[in-house]
């Protein structure tokens, strides 16, 4: 038997990289990764997502120096608490999302890591205080955590991705948050965050006003195409091209968007998040924002989707939101407007009239309620771009 685990761990040294993904293991979910996987002393890259293994993770993987990708997303793991690992570890993504983790969230992770998820687990408790030590962290996806966002997240000057979304924060967003300045995706989706919008926070999102015109190689992207080309961030799906997706390490430095959906924000809409002209997908829906002037949304070019229903919005539909040619998705669905949904420009397109329900005002072709003075409408705003 010494000699079998001796011929085993001779072989697993050889390895440079193991990719186990859904279409390589299947069967009742009995299998496990094996406890001497730790041998594999040459590992770089080790991928075993949506498989059906389960069972806890062998400790020997943390002890792995040369191990710099770890994604066993989406199984049935089911260790109490994460692993430690050791501080010379070269590990620079990992992804533990959607398992059976618990206990509370910890920071047992290299200082160089880059991409740190894990979403959809049992984990628990408030942010760590000390994430400022992850000063190469640019992705974040942290799990059922509760409190307010601390002062050591928003030190975190490299983070292009947070995405904090059903969790249990609290408080006010707090207007350092401004320190985020490279953040491409920030979704803070249903937690019980109130207050205002800071103006200070959406001035403050400067990687999200002005769209690359060249892709960003960093060393997740570059490896990701050298190893695993197929390497998503599957608990952050997004609306892009027409589709719903997990979005790719390839794209990370693509796609724009702000999510603070599902909380209990209040006041005016800041007239500067129209500023941010690289948003894919703007949310705001389901809370108590409120907006007289849609218009300042007019000047965001390359948005898809726009999110504001069930709020306190007024008057008209912009007619502005004719030029946003590549918007796919308008949903104003829940507010009290009040005018005829223009049918010129992208307009023309928006017609599922789920979106326009319960405005009471509204009429036009998308919602087959004609408009009672459609030649004395057409006749005031004719070459008119705004309300």
């Amino acid at each position: 038997m010494e000699s079998k685990v001796r011929k085993q761990g001779d072989m697993l040294s050889c390895f440079m990289k193991i990719c186990l993904t859904k279409k390589n293991v299947n069967g009742d979910g009995s299998h496990q990764l094996q406890k001497n996987i730790g041998d594999a002393k040459s590992l770089h890259f080790l991928t075993l997502d949506r498989n059906k293994l389960s069972g806890p993770i062998p400790q020997s993987i943390s002890q792995i120096p040369s191990l710099e990708l770890l994604d066993l997303s989406r199984k049935r793991i089911s260790n109490s608490i994460l692993q430690v690992f050791y501080p010379q570890v070269n590990l620079y993504y990992v992804d533990f999302s959607s398992n059976q983790f618990s206990g509370e969230v910890l920071t047992t992770f290299p200082t160089d890591i880059e991409i740190l998820s894990l979403g959809v687990n049992n984990l628990f408790g408030a942010l760590p205080t000390n994430l400022t030590k992850f000063r190469n962290l640019q992705c974040l996806e942290l799990p059922d955590i509760s409190g307010e966002l601390p002062n050591s997240l928003l030190q975190i000057s490299n983070l292009w991705v947070l995405n904090l979304r059903n969790n249990w924060l609290q408080g006010s967003i707090p207007k350092t948050i401004s320190n985020l300045k490279d953040l491409h995706i920030l979704d803070l989706l249903s937690n019980s965050l109130m207050g205002e919008i800071p103006i200070e926070f959406v001035n403050g999102l400067t990687g999200m006003i002005e769209a690359p015109n060249r892709i960003y190689f960093d060393f997740i992207s570059y490896k990701a195409q050298m190893y695993s080309p197929d390497i998503a961030l599957d608990e952050l799906i997004v609306s892009w091209n027409k589709s719903k997706q997990g979005l790719s390490s390839h794209n990370i430095d693509m796609y724009f968007l702000l999510d603070l959906s599902n909380n209990q924000l209040s006041n005016e809409i800041p007239a500067s998040i129209g500023t941010l002209k690289a948003l894919k997908r703007l949310n705001l829906s389901n809370s108590k924002l409120s907006s007289k002037k849609l218009a300042i949304l007019g000047d965001l070019q390359n948005v898809e989707g726009i999110e504001l229903s069930h709020k306190k919005i007024y008057g008209p539909i912009p007619i502005v939101f004719t030029k946003l040619q590549q918007l796919t998705t308008l949903d104003v669905s829940n507010n009290q407007l009040t005018c005829m949904i223009a049918i010129d420009g992208q307009m023309k397109t928006m017609v599922d009239a789920n979106f326009y329900a319960n405005n009471n005002g509204l009429c036009g072709f998308q919602i087959r309620v004609p408009c009672p003075n459609l030649m004395k409408f057409r006749k005031q705003h004719s070459g008119q771009i705004t309300f």
